[in-house]
């Protein structure tokens, strides 16, 4: 990469368009655009936003499923010189007219099927669709840069109950990829997957990691992350040269990896941040596939102090030590500072609080003086005046100059690549009237499955029925407030919180009472129907009651790692391979049963007609089906199934296709659970 002499990202971006403006830019589910088209497009939206009256350094929302339009807006709200403050659909509405109403965005940019999400007051509408708009051309000014100008606001957790929003300038950004330039040397050959939304500052690394080096951009469905084998597939098949995870997502990528029939990969790059890396993680990896193709990067990052601050490269010989995981050297142009409690330097191998220094460092917290003068700090060290951030991390140094991460200096806590401060969840319990106090705590239940668990202190004494309409409360005001990774994964009512010998809380012994209540689950073979069964999957998976069976697995607090349980428990029970692919509407219970009850009559035809290969078209009796083998069908399908069919159901004839029809709709209303 040559060194960066543009002041904005789209400027750079332009330098790759008039090399390669053909080569392809971005792709999503096998549609593509080139550097030429995001350029126009680009353009022409810039300029529907100078003429809506944007300004510099103004704030646009920008609100879009994940796909090549999404990247289309980004590019807009630069070029017409504003900051974009991005807005995941799939954050509760109060959520998301907050960062509308927090940012004061003049403009909502967004796709025509998100504007329903908002209540827009303020800010004005426009709507963007690269299909209806394809070839515009709209002639508007162009926009001159001046060095520092903001180019995004990313909201993070806040101490106050509500999220803050972080500026992040050009330069910041610039900066990055030009001091790591000569530790990856990415180039016009590489493949990124956009894995991360855009919410969350790891897309900021995958995004222009593509688009300032010439590479493309493959963006990942939101379906297809949530599915490990799904995700891993599309990693070989696009020949992703650069993968970004954090730990928590690697593990499951792992077990992909490892249950794959070809786990050849074109992958030159695995990066980690956004949480804790363990070497034992990496392990299995590693002894597979070695660790020079792909190298293994570990970076520690901050969303203040733009995406990434260290780096270091994993060797095997590291692992088989048995050593701890580094986080690494600083990258160049920025310098760590361990501090104790009274700001002064700790010695080496003494752990202190991190302060970042250099280029990276925000601009700061938008409308937050105060928190931006606790955490955005000037300090005198060494006779240099220096502008820190205080991270609230704890690490320390070795002799060799290699940082170590320890963990938090207070109660921030970090799950699966977010910073979470329990003090914005703890208020939204606080504020029902039956709650006297909330203590969030984070729970380990086993590799890379942490949960936020919410202890609550009751007023009185409940009632089982009045517990249970407690928790049914918290956990609505949860799922309508805050973000999915933020929902408590249940909530536990107490009268009296343990104290230690010291009188303070007992969060230990907290946290073990729910872990031995998860561990005393029954993990015995299921029985009843299909939908029965999968219940009780579900429930013992979840370890909490489903109470709608049109609810989705992630919304009601399921996680990746849960998914894979989910998927081990189906093989493991019904014998059936869940095929993720199923679930495009959503993986809920009542699809769940469906597909589940597919996969058996799918067996059961396989193992009647002796066939490997299935048509699904064709009549039982063309596929070599008999009388007896007919009423075989019929009884296994009671048997394992317990659905007993009527052959006047078949009278137009007996397909696969419409025997899984018949059988699904069966399932359908075995399902008894409350849908409103």
């Amino acid at each position: 990469m040559e060194r960066i002499d543009e002041k904005s990202l789209h400027g750079l971006f332009l330098h790759r368009v008039l090399e390669n403006p053909q080569s392809i830019a971005l792709r999503c589910d096998n549609k593509t655009v080139t550097y030429a088209e995001l350029d126009k497009a680009s353009d022409y939206y810039a300029g529907k936003l100078i003429e809506s009256g944007i300004r510099a350094n103004d704030f646009v929302a920008l609100c879009f499923d994940r796909n090549n339009d999404m990247i289309v807006g980004i590019l807009s709200i630069l070029k017409a010189g504003a900051t974009y403050v991005p807005v995941d659909p799939a954050y509760p509405r109060e959520r998301r007219n907050f960062l509308l109403e927090d940012s004061g965005a003049k403009v909502l940019l967004c796709a025509p099927t998100n504007v329903h999400l908002f209540n827009v007051e303020g800010a004005s509408v426009i709507l963007l669709d690269t299909t209806a708009d394809a070839g515009k051309i709209l002639q508007t000014e162009k926009r001159t840069f001046a060095s520092g100008e903001n180019a995004y606001m990313i909201y993070t957790s806040g101490t106050t109950g509500k999220p803050k929003g972080v500026l992040v300038t050009h330069h910041n950004v610039l900066r990055l990829f030009e001091q790591t330039d000569a530790i990856f040397g990415f180039n016009t050959s590489d493949k990124w997957s956009l894995f991360h939304s855009v919410c969350f500052d790891f897309s900021v690394w995958e995004i222009w990691g593509a688009l300032l080096y010439g590479g493309e951009l493959v963006i990942v469905p939101y379906a297809v992350t949530r599915s490990p084998e799904r995700f891993y597939q599309l990693v070989h098949d696009q020949k992703i040269t650069v993968l970004n995870q954090t730990p928590s997502a690697f593990r499951n990528f792992v077990q992909a990896d490892q249950n794959a029939e070809n786990n050849s990969s074109a992958i030159r790059y695995i990066i980690f941040g956004g949480e804790k890396l363990e070497y034992d993680l990496v392990n299995e990896w590693v002894e597979l596939h070695g660790d020079a193709a792909p190298q293994l990067i570990n970076m520690y990052g901050i969303t203040e102090t733009t995406v990434h601050v260290t780096y270091k490269r994993i060797f095997r010989e590291e692992i088989r030590a048995g050593e701890a995981c580094p986080i690494g050297l600083p990258i160049p142009d920025l310098t760590i500072h361990l501090l104790d409690e009274s700001g002064v330097p700790v010695a080496v191998g003494s752990p202190g609080e991190m302060y970042v220094s250099g280029a990276g460092v925000a601009v700061g917290y938008h409308n937050r003086p105060e928190l931006n003068a606790e955490r955005f700090v000037s300090k005198e060290l060494n006779g240099e005046n220096l502008r820190m951030y205080r991270s609230g991390d704890l690490a320390y140094k070795d002799e060799r100059g290699q940082y170590y991460y320890i963990g938090r200096s207070d109660d921030q806590i970090k799950l699966n690549g977010f910073r979470i401060e329990p003090r914005e969840l703890e208020s939204i319990s606080k504020e029902n009237e039956e709650v006297t106090d909330s203590v969030i705590l984070k729970a380990d239940f086993g590799p890379g499955d942490e949960r936020l668990i919410n202890f609550v202190l009751t007023r009185r004494t409940l009632s089982e029925k009045e517990g249970q309409s407690l928790v049914n409360q918290l956990s609505d005001a949860y799922r309508n407030r805050v973000p999915v990774h933020m929902v408590p994964f249940t909530h536990v009512l107490w009268e009296t919180y343990p104290k230690t010998m010291n009188g303070k809380l007992d969060k230990k012994l907290m946290i073990q009472q729910v872990l031995d209540k998860q561990k005393s689950a029954s993990h015995t073979k299921k029985a009843g129907s299909v939908s029965e069964q999968s219940l009780a999957i579900w429930e013992e998976v979840l370890q909490k009651p489903v109470l709608n069976s049109r609810a989705d697995f992630f919304d009601i607090g399921g996680t990746s790692l849960q998914l894979i349980q989910l998927m081990q428990q189906t093989k493991q029970n019904f014998g059936v391979q869940l095929n993720m692919g199923g679930f495009v509407n959503g993986l809920t219970l009542e699809a769940y049963s469906a597909e589940v009850a597919r996969g058996l009559a799918k067996n059961i035809w396989k193992s009647i007609l002796k066939l490997e290969e299935l048509p699904e078209n064709q009549d039982f009796f063309d596929l070599g089906g008999t009388s007896l083998q007919l009423i075989q069908l019929i009884q296994q399908t009671k048997e394992i199934l317990a659905i007993k069919l009527e052959m006047k159901e078949f009278i137009e004839g007996l397909t696969f296709e419409l025997f899984t029809k018949t059988i699904e709709k069966h399932v359908s209303t075995q399902v008894q659970l409350n849908n409103e």
